[in-house]
């Protein structure tokens, strides 16, 4: 370094800021996490199988062998990909946001908050009368896979039960909402347009539930939109998530009193 020059020529300039990444290569990162998402999951419950296998076998006769049901085996799932999902969206939040996670999560200050009061409103009504219109078509007796999961552990105690529905009124709408909404809503909206990104992060995000039974994400098509106006017009994903985590907490309670009314 020549020490001749000037002392303000020796300061360290700003990193020119790095181009926005390509719609494509953003909707490929998405479903490699994802795909990353479900293989924590089969990868911890496989390790925790084999854990009692290898128990079960080199237990004496005095000790008890480890009977591990389907409950333990599904929150261990849920756990494991909402863990590596919201690590997901916290890293690509970073990169999106060009080292700003929450800029690059779109978490800014929640706005307009009698429009979200609205759209909260809406939501829920739209969602009743969507619901009975799908139920002309639809067998609402056939339980989504969630509901078994919630049947299943009344039996082993409220704990299970109190855990179950953490993780599904708490860590599943953040990651989600974080990661469709978040980094992938920023990072897209960058190049396209409102409806574009509408429906290039509502898709992944209904089919994401086919997991909780094939027509489920039929049932979930009015959160698509409203989550999504929460998004753009509300101020961010913080908008978003707070409509998310009210409707997931009616759907519980609702749930919760119709196991609750079968049982009597």
């Amino acid at each position: 370094m020549d020490p001749s020059l000037p002392a303000t020529l020796l300061r360290a300039q700003p990193e020119t800021p790095r181009p926005p990444e390509s719609p494509t290569k953003l909707l490929l990162l998405a479903v490699a996490w994802f795909i990353a998402g479900v293989a924590s999951a089969v990868m911890a419950v496989s390790v925790l199988a084999l854990v009692a296998v290898i128990h079960n076998a080199a237990r004496s006769a005095a000790q008890p062998s480890w009977q591990i049901g389907n409950v333990a085996y599904g929150l261990l799932a849920l756990l494991a990909m909402d863990i590596t999902l919201l690590f997901a969206a916290w890293r690509r939040g970073r990169i999106v946001g060009q080292g700003n996670a929450i800029a690059g999560l779109g978490a800014g200050p929640i706005r307009r908050p009698r429009l979200l009061a609205a759209l909260a409103a809406a939501y829920f009504v739209t969602s009743i009368g969507w619901t009975l219109l799908l139920g002309q078509w639809v067998d609402l007796e056939h339980a989504p896979a969630v509901v078994d999961l919630l049947q299943q552990a009344a039996d082993i105690g409220p704990a299970m039960q109190v855990a179950i529905v953490l993780c599904i009124v708490g860590f599943a709408p953040l990651w989600e909402e974080l990661f469709f909404r978040g980094w992938l809503w920023t990072g897209l909206r960058h190049r396209w347009g409102m409806l574009p990104v509408m429906l290039a992060t509502a898709l992944p995000w209904l089919l994401a539930h086919l997991s909780d039974g094939l027509a489920r994400p039929l049932f979930l098509i009015p959160g698509a939109i409203f989550l999504s106006l929460a998004r753009e017009y509300c101020g961010g994903v913080r908008a978003s998530l707070v409509l998310h985590l009210l409707n997931n907490l009616v759907v519980m309670l609702f749930i919760g009193l119709a196991m609750q009314s079968r049982l009597r």
